[in-house]
Parts: structure tokens; sequence; C-alpha cells
């Protein structure tokens, strides 16, 4: 089924009236000798941010050398696309890719001159977020949970994935199980479609929905209440 994801961080320090200036310099940054990453175009809105970059890294697969008969190494690029987005306003750095990937955008922004902004962990409070996303969808039903750190009698300790038998989501149970919650996986029909939507706690938010065209709209939407429920910290 059709996925959209998002990936957050927390982004400090990042003046929105440093944009324009930001974006300039973004965009003179290219391959050289000993740097790996492009910028191939940057979109300025209000208090945000958008960059797409290029990153390329050098790899020495084998080939066959008919003329000598012999696998031999032939170093080669290979590229990838990353898209990143700065919000000054909610102070959130996002992108559609890996959480790690983060960090090479922080490694653009210092490279510019914007070397106050600091990225953190985002840490959102999910239960709150569960009980927002119920009052939107009642039919909404529980396709998974992970708790980590659980411990129950006599010697179970660790992490672990779970449903319940009927896919009811009891917020109260949920409160007192003995564990810290990671995730939640809602699934529900809205208007004949299929959708899902899983959170994690540390910025990772992803969505499914069986019209891909769907996925745009339904990935804002949760977007700005999974935003609504980040705390702090931990």
């Amino acid at each position: 089924m059709p996925l959209a994801k998002q990936s957050f961080v927390r982004a400090t320090q990042a003046d929105s009236a440093a944009l324009p200036n930001l974006s300039t310099r973004l965009a003179k940054i290219s391959f050289g000798l000993n740097y790996d990453l492009q910028v191939l175009g940057t979109d300025r809105a209000d208090d945000q941010l958008a960059v797409e970059i290029a990153q390329r890294r050098q790899r020495e697969p084998l080939g066959f050398d008919e003329t000598r008969g012999a696998l031999v190494p032939e170093k080669r690029y290979e590229y990838r696309r990353l898209f990143f987005n700065l919000d000054t306003k909610a102070h959130v750095a996002s992108t559609p890719g890996a959480k790690r990937d983060l960090s090479v955008f922080l490694e653009l922004l210092r490279r510019c001159g914007a070397t106050e902004v600091e990225f953190s962990d985002l840490v959102v409070d999910l239960l709150p977020w569960a009980e927002s996303l119920l009052k939107l969808y009642e039919t909404a039903q529980l396709g998974g949970l992970v708790l980590d750190q659980f411990y129950a009698e006599p010697r179970l300790i660790g992490r672990f994935s779970a449903k319940t038998v009927d896919n009811r989501l009891d917020l109260k149970a949920l409160a007192n199980a003995p564990g810290k919650l990671r995730s939640l996986r809602l699934g529900f029909f809205y208007e004949g479609l299929r959708r899902s939507v899983e959170a994690r706690f540390d910025g990772v938010l992803s969505v499914t929905s069986n019209d891909e065209d769907d996925l745009p709209a339904f990935i804002a939407e949760q977007q700005k209440l999974y935003l609504k429920h980040a705390t702090g910290s931990e």
C-alpha cells in the first residue's frame, strides 16, 4: 500500500530573518574534490525553507574485463536525492527520508554559516496524540504498539510488540501499562479509503492509504496533529 513518511528533529536557534541569505548560500553548494553534496534547488516561503540536494558516494563494484578475462574493481559514483525542510516558526527540521539523513542537512546549514543552529531529538507524547486522532476518526482501531522497558512477573523484561484481540485501543489501560510506549499504529476507513498511521515517540511519522493521491493531504493533516503533541524531552 502506498506510504508516506516524515522524520523530525527539534531545530533551535534558527532565525527566519536569516533565511534569504541562507537560501542564497545554499544554492552555491556544489560537488568538489573533497565534497560530495550538491544543492539542486531551494524554495523559501514565509518561515520555511525547503532544500533538495544530491549526495554522491564512491563505490568500487566488480566488473569483468574481457581483455584480461578477470574481475576488476570499477570506481564510480552512486547518487541519491534528499529533501529537507526547515520551519523556523515551529523550530522543526524534517525529511521524508530516514532520520539519520538530517545530519546531512545540519552539515549543509553549518557550511553556509548557520553555525548557531542546533538539532536535537523531538519527542512526542503518544497517548494525547492517540486521543486527538480518535476524535477525528472514531472508528480507528489498534494495529499494533511497542512497549519498551516492559516488566511483568515473574521474569519478563524488555521490548515488546503487541496488539489487542479485538483491535480496540484502551487509552486508560495503556496509560497504566508497565513500560514506556514507543510507537502506536492505528488503522481505519475514511470515505471509502483504507488508511493507517504509525507514530513513534522519537519523531518519526508514517501513513498509508490505498489511494496514492490521498497521501499528500493525509500526511499533512497527520503531521500537524503529530507536532502538536511534541514535548521538550522524554
